[in-house]
């Protein structure tokens, strides 16, 4: 038996499991189908989603799409699509680009998702009215066997990190799995054509596109030509990806579908290298984000993001971040060149003939601590340095920064580099520290 028949064989849903599933779908339909009639309500129940095309692994969510006529305003459809599902399930509003309902329903975690009933993607009322022709796209070309090649490329994803198109991950979501399959035909296929043939700015269809896109990874929908189903997948996220296939098909191991947990440093290791004087730690520690689960990974980037572009802005050479949540706290760990530096600093000006050469000129003749000189044809002056300290900078900056608008400024703590080593999480500095990929561990 090949490894990947043996992860199939780990992965793939059993009889027992598929029943159960299959027979909570038909109760949540019928539970939902007898409220509407009760109270006469006009649309169609339609199950998406992995479930629905038979891709799931273990423990899938069931995703409910109550489809209202195409007349039905969106106030109508989001009011009477929540109260269901408020009624029915007793479940929690969600506000993302459309509004649902989240709950779960006899141990099955369940989206119900109100929604325009079109007939085509050509006439788009709400964010996510084009799922069901994906549903109807897949089941309508899969072929025999690619079910389960979906799995295995599924799981291969989440064990090497780039399974998800949330936030915190960035990745390749659930349907850009499935259609990666049908363009390439199997799990080894996509890997190869990503350890071969992907670079960045890939275009991939599977129908004719109507526009051209510009990404990291470009697959046009083939139920909507004018979108990129891989639009959340990020640079970093992409590369990994390629890395991970390359790896694997060199050398192929259950660590990709099954990772082993991060350990972390032994703390003897974390203060030798710590210690080493080559590098400088400083964390920000923030409160998390007031926000929707599913915004606060993104302004968590959005704000390590800003601070970093803020550290070089000021002359602090960043050479790594990470960030963590946990306990209510958000914790930003920067790895800097140097946390403090010289008073004085180089400012490049414009070019001698510039126009805007005698506006430099006029500020540093009496500013600067050595007047302006050219340099390979450009006027240069020694200044002053407004920031001398990371810390100083950032307690002053950070405000400026544009980090995620529902953080919580007023919660600031920066720690110093000893403080650092002592108060961070072992997990997160050994992150830092020592990174490895998921299938190196």
């Amino acid at each position: 038996m090949s490894l990947e028949d043996e992860i199939l064989v780990r992965i793939r849903p059993t009889a027992e499991e598929t029943a159960r599933i299959d027979a909570v779908a038909k109760h949540l339909v019928d539970f939902v189908r007898s409220y509407m009639d009760e109270h006469g309500i006009d649309a169609e129940l339609k199950l998406v989603g992995s479930y629905s095309k038979g891709t799931y692994l273990a423990n899938p969510d069931l995703d409910l799409f109550i489809m209202f006529p195409p007349e039905t305003p969106r106030k109508e459809l989001v009011d009477v699509g929540l109260k269901i599902g408020e009624d029915v399930l007793h479940g929690t509003r969600m506000y993302a680009e459309h509004p649902y309902t989240s709950a779960v329903f006899e141990g099955v975690d369940v989206d119900l998702v109100p929604n325009i009933h079109i007939k085509d993607t050509s006439h788009l009322e709400t964010a996510v009215d084009r799922t069901p022709f994906h549903t109807e796209y897949l089941l309508s070309h899969i072929k025999e066997g690619q079910a389960d090649q979906i799995r295995l490329l599924k799981k291969f994803m989440k064990g090497v990190g780039t399974y998800g198109a949330e936030p915190n991950v960035r990745g390749f979501s659930g349907y850009l799995c499935e259609i990666l399959v049908l363009r390439y035909g199997s799990f080894r296929k996509v890997l190869e054509a990503a350890a071969e043939e992907w670079h960045p700015g890939i275009q991939i269809e599977l129908e004719k596109a109507h526009v051209r896109l510009t990404a990291p990874i470009v697959f046009y929908d083939p139920v909507d030509g004018k979108r990129n189903v891989a639009s959340a997948v990020h640079e970093d996220t992409f590369n990994r990806f390629i890395a991970a296939s390359k790896a694997y098909l060199a050398h192929p191991d259950e660590r990709f579908f099954f990772p082993r947990p991060r350990q972390p440093l032994p703390e003897s290791e974390i203060l030798s290298r710590t210690g080493s004087g080559l590098f400088r730690l400083l964390a920000i520690s923030l409160g998390k984000p007031d926000t929707a689960d599913d915004n606060i990974y993104a302004q968590v980037w959005k704000s390590q993001y800003a601070l970093e572009n803020k550290f070089r802005r000021f002359g602090f050479e960043v050479f790594r971040a990470v960030h963590g949540v946990s306990d209510g706290r958000v914790t930003l760990l920067f790895m800097l060149a140097h946390d403090t530096l010289t008073d004085s600093m180089l400012r490049e000006g414009p070019s001698a003939d510039g126009k805007n050469a005698q506006a430099f000129l006029d500020k540093w003749n009496e500013a600067g601590i050595v007047r302006p000189f050219i340099r390979d044809g450009k006027w240069y002056a020694v200044v002053p340095r407004q920031y001398t300290s990371a810390e100083d900078m950032i307690r002053k900056e950070i405000a400026q920064a544009g980090v995620g608008k529902n953080v919580p400024l007023d919660s600031l703590k920066v720690l110093d580099h000893d403080t650092a080593v002592k108060e961070c999480d072992r997990l997160l500095l050994s992150e830092l520290l020592d990174p490895r990929e998921a299938w190196e561990n």
